[in-house]
């Protein structure tokens, strides 16, 4: 058995400290990332380090704060978008946080898969970009990962 175990001030260190670490486009880690993190700590804990005999008791993960996160804008269509763009005044973080909140018609869908489908070298580039566009999958839920 381990000598010393996280205690719940040792865990509330741990959240406030990953949550002003440097994250993606120049942001903090998000509050979700160190939620998932914990998740999986206490996953381990308590579902194979505690039957091992290794640590005793739950994991110490109640009571657990996290910052707040900044709200992602609204869907928006290709042309409100670049119309906000076109406007000036937005950092590039600010531009890509639009862009990832882009909502594409089925029409646009369609000319994408058509643009795949003339363009790619391999057939299969055209099957796995029409299931990632109509089933919703995202990019790390691909074939493969």
């Amino acid at each position: 058995m381990f000598t010393t175990t996280p205690s719940p001030p040792s865990t509330w260190a741990y959240v406030d400290a990953r949550s002003q670490e440097d994250g993606q486009r120049g942001k903090k880690v998000s509050h979700a990332t160190v939620r998932k993190e914990i998740s999986t700590f206490a996953t381990i804990w308590n579902r194979w380090a505690v039957p091992q005999g290794l640590v005793t008791g739950t994991a110490p993960t109640r009571g657990l704060i996290y910052r707040k996160g900044k709200s992602k804008p609204p869907f928006q269509t290709w042309d409100q978008i670049e119309r906000q763009v076109a406007r000036g005044g937005l950092t590039d973080a600010q531009v890509a946080d639009f862009w990832d909140c882009l909502f594409v018609s089925l029409a646009e869908i369609g000319e994408l898969l058509d643009f795949v489908k003339s363009h790619a070298r391999h057939q299969f580039v055209h099957v796995m970009f029409a299931m990632a566009s109509h089933l919703g999958c995202r990019r790390s839920k691909g074939p493969g990962e």
